[in-house]
């Protein structure tokens, strides 16, 4: 197994759809939803926002991100970009399967959490598998070294 380190920080950027400067996921000196489209043209990434709390519409949804980047659970699922759009978890929504340890953060997995409705599942919000329905992690080939 081949174990990668990346630098994961948060910067304040432009992104594709807003022109306001906001915090932006930047991994390795990229933007996420950059990388993202880069790997995946076709998946429409390019231009999702952090899913922060100020930015979520609905107060339930606030509530349940607040919760999971507090949890101690171990793997935890987060939501990490959304659609500017709507600025809710029911449109695209990019997940990490995350474990931490002590001052460590690993992100297993990276995930599309999608299902035919389009609710988000895996956060609990619907009855559901709990896991996303699609990893990016599956197709290795593109994400070696991510």
């Amino acid at each position: 197994m081949i174990i990668v380190f990346n630098h994961i920080k948060v910067e304040k950027h432009k992104s594709q759809y807003i022109q306001d400067e906001h915090y932006t996921i930047i991994i390795d000196g990229m933007a996420l939803d950059v990388r993202l489209h880069d790997l995946y043209p076709n998946d429409h990434y390019l231009g999702l926002i952090p899913a922060m709390i100020d930015w979520l519409s609905f107060e339930e949804e606030k509530r349940l991100v607040h919760s999971r980047y507090r949890s101690t659970r171990n793997p935890e699922i987060l939501p990490l970009l959304m659609c500017p759009d709507d600025c809710d978890l029911y449109c695209t929504l990019i997940v990490a399967e995350v474990i931490t340890k002590d001052e460590e953060i690993n992100w297993n997995k990276i995930g599309l959490d999608i299902d035919i409705c389009g609710t988000c599942r895996s956060l609990g919000l619907q009855k559901g598998s709990g896991v996303p329905k699609r990893y990016l992690q599956d197709e290795p080939k593109k994400l070696k070294g991510m």
